[in-house]
């Protein structure tokens, strides 16, 4: 991680209890939990878009048209909760 910054963030207490729930699932602090789940969700949110410009062909799958529109999509770590 490069240097940090402090964030000061509000929201409503049922998504800080989503948050808390899935950082204690997880065995992470709260501001770790926090970390992962925006680069995870912001990397999600980047396949969809460049899903949006590509035409579909015959024969291509949802991550091959993302492939082709994102190239490199950042971060090489494993989704929140597992995965690849």
């Amino acid at each position: 991680m490069s240097n940090a910054v402090r964030l000061n963030a509000t929201m409503d207490e049922d998504l800080l209890g989503r948050l808390d729930a899935y950082a204690r699932d997880h065995y992470e602090d709260r501001s770790t939990a926090l970390r992962q789940l925006v680069d995870f969700a912001l990397r999600e949110l980047r396949k969809r878009d460049a899903l949006k410009g590509v035409p579909e062909r015959p024969g291509d799958s949802p991550r091959v048209r993302a492939g082709a529109r994102a190239g490199d999509l950042g971060s090489s770590r494993p989704a929140p909760g597992g995965g690849g």
